[in-house]
């Protein structure tokens, strides 16, 4: 006796994307709450021992920056950006596809076009032996989180679209597939 799960379990596409998602979101959440560490005992050590941690803001920015990046996978994946949806919402759910494959792809080619660029500078940097001005930390740590978050970026615009054209509902987020009311009232009559 055989037992069809494929519309309820996850294939392993899905549970190693769902891994990775998890992953980078703990290591989004730790480098956070490292910087939120690190401003708490500069304020401190600033305000009540009068003597402050002279690197603190430049990491904790770095932190957050990279925190912020690592999460480009999950937002690009679930379509989860910040759009402007003007016209959009009039449109059949068939167009609205087409247009969120098509803003997709083109923000895949950007995407790549960034991470090329990240990538040289990267490299110029760490060739060049560059360092921060204050806490004296590689530039290539700091600059390498522009490049990781467009290669998240852009795997995840290639699984997104993977998904739009193999007609998976999920790979639309809630937010894709709009229904303005009086839109949806003329589409029943």
């Amino acid at each position: 006796m055989t037992t069809d799960h494929a519309d309820t379990s996850p294939s392993a596409l899905g549970k190693a994307v769902n891994g990775f998602m998890f992953l980078l979101a703990q290591i989004a959440s730790i480098c956070f709450a490292a910087a939120l560490v690190i401003n708490f005992a500069n304020v401190v050590g600033r305000y009540v021992f009068h003597a402050p941690i002279f690197w603190a803001e430049e990491i904790t920015i770095v932190l957050i920056i990279w925190a912020v990046c690592l999460m480009s996978f999950r937002l690009t994946l679930r379509g989860e950006h910040l759009v402007t949806d003007i016209l959009r919402p009039y449109l059949p759910v068939s167009m609205q596809k087409v247009l969120v494959t098509f803003t997709t792809l083109v923000g895949m080619a950007l995407s790549i076009f960034i991470v090329y660029y990240a990538f040289k500078v990267v490299d110029l940097v760490h060739r060049l032996g560059q360092v921060t001005v204050v806490a004296e930390m590689p530039k290539s740590v700091a600059y390498g989180s522009i490049l990781v978050c467009f290669v998240l970026a852009v795997a995840g615009a290639a699984l997104r679209i993977g998904n739009l054209l193999k007609g998976d509902r999920r790979a639309l987020s809630p937010h894709d597939t709009l229904d303005v009311p009086e839109v949806a009232e003329a589409r029943a009559a």
